[in-house]
């Protein structure tokens, strides 16, 4: 009686939205993925902290100013072939300011490529995330319609076979039917039965966990809609493939770029480490004596240094840090090569799958008027007593059949076009989907 009622209320909520449930398009439920996603709040922060990185190493070309202060107690011995005094006893403040400015220095110059590049993969990162994430949206939405729709067909079914194991009883005790007619009539009856329980039990798994995927409890999809106006937004979606890029703005192309572009710029920062280095510095400092009579030789001090450092010998690092960096390059560039290969591939294999179940499209709903016509001409019919309630049924199943087919053939075209839009990182036309929804 339980799992009576749970079906029920599953089939009721088809088409219907609850009064506190909110009625929710594609892109939404994408949207609210997003907000509840913690890997995409982890690599919001994980971007910003590679920014700064950018930041430090641009601080490290500014100029740099420090100061100090320190408390000198100096005891000196004095020679006693020039002074009476034995020792002389001072205390002296040393104030001092510093500055330093890179003038050329290869290293720190091209740090800041390779921390740019690293900001440039971690961007790639995130829009890959997005992708995954809008995948995962995308296909639990259209599983749960799918469900619906199976559950749909199901229950048909099951009434179609109830009523016909009803007439073949009737037959059966009539000796109208044998009783190996009745049993296969039965067993039919119960494998309907069993079919519309393993859906059921898919879909109540489906929205458990579309409902952690999008962080909310309260909420109804909407499904496709059916009518002929569909034909004008699959018109505007198969325009909006034609007009796409199919290969630079895909993100797995751009990680893999950046990727070959951060061990590049390695790369030049290892070869930089065997460059000279030229920096300016200066210097003031103050000192404050107590004892007027010493012959500390200095109340301040200037200086200015043009300092030149030239590399001569580190053991081989840097000569082994190119190498590395080239061997990475290298292979970020083949693993490039390699991804736009397989991009090309999938392009072409979902914009198949796009075109053909475009040309399907009218067939199934010239099929799905046909069998809706049908199904009318077998009701008028019974309703003169020319056709049996069985017959109803089972002109009302082919209905649901056809229109399983129908909606089926739709997932798939929208799951291709998904696929081809993430595929070209096209985000702003996964809009175009919720055209085809009908929301109530």
């Amino acid at each position: 009686m339980k799992n009576k009622f749970l079906a029920t209320v599953f089939l009721t909520s088809f088409g219907i939205c609850s009064l506190n449930a909110e009625s929710i398009g594609m892109f939404e439920a994408y949207s609210m993925a997003l907000n509840n996603s913690h890997e995409a709040k982890s690599l919001d922060y994980q971007l910003q902290a590679d920014e700064e990185l950018v930041s430090q190493a641009y601080s490290q070309i500014l100029p740099q100013v420090t100061t100090q202060m320190a408390k000198i107690n100096v005891k000196e011995k004095v020679n006693s072939k020039y002074s009476s005094v034995g020792q002389i006893e001072q205390d002296v403040t040393d104030k001092t300011i510093n500055l330093s400015q890179v003038i050329f220095n290869a290293d720190l110059f091209t740090r800041i490529d390779v921390e740019k590049s690293r900001v440039d993969i971690m961007k790639a990162e995130k829009g890959l995330q997005k992708q995954e994430l809008a995948k995962k949206v995308f296909n639990g939405y259209l599983e749960i319609l799918k469900s619906k729709n199976k559950i749909e067909l199901n229950n048909s079914y099951l009434k179609y076979n109830e009523y016909n194991l009803l007439s073949m009883e009737k037959k059966h005790q009539m000796d109208l039917a044998s009783k190996m007619d009745y049993l296969e009539t039965k067993v039919e009856y119960n494998n309907a039965r069993v079919e519309l329980r393993k859906e059921e039990d898919l879909l109540n798994a489906n929205i458990l966990e579309f409902k952690n995927l999008i962080g909310s409890d309260n909420f109804e999809l909407a499904s496709f809609d059916t009518t002929k106006k569909i034909n004008v937004v699959v018109d505007d979606i198969n325009r909006s493939i034609a007009n796409v890029d199919n290969m630079y703005s895909n993100m797995l192309i751009k990680k893999s770029e950046s990727t070959a572009a951060f061990h590049k710029s390695e790369m030049n920062n290892a070869m930089s480490k065997h460059l000279p280095t030229f920096d300016f510095e200066a210097s003031y400092s103050k000192y404050d004596i107590d004892n007027p009579s010493s012959d500390y030789n200095n109340d301040n001090r200037k200086q200015f240094m043009f300092v030149f450092r030239l590399p001569l010998f580190q053991g081989g690092y840097a000569l082994s840090k190119t190498r590395e960096s080239k061997m990475r390059y290298k292979s970020a560039m083949e693993d490039l090569e390699d991804i736009k290969a397989k991009t090309n591939i999938d392009y072409e294999k979902y914009k198949s799958v796009f075109d053909s179940s475009m040309k399907m499209l009218p067939l199934y709903q010239e099929s799905l008027e046909n069998a809706v016509l049908f199904k009318e001409s077998i009701e008028q019919g019974h309703s003169f007593g020319l056709k049996s309630i069985i017959d109803v049924y089972e002109a009302n199943n082919k209905v649901y059949e056809i229109k399983y087919e129908y909606l089926d053939n739709l997932y798939e075209l929208i799951d291709a076009y998904v696929n081809l839009l993430i595929l070209t990182n096209n985000f702003d036309d996964l809009r175009m989907v919720d055209l085809l929804i009908a929301k109530y």
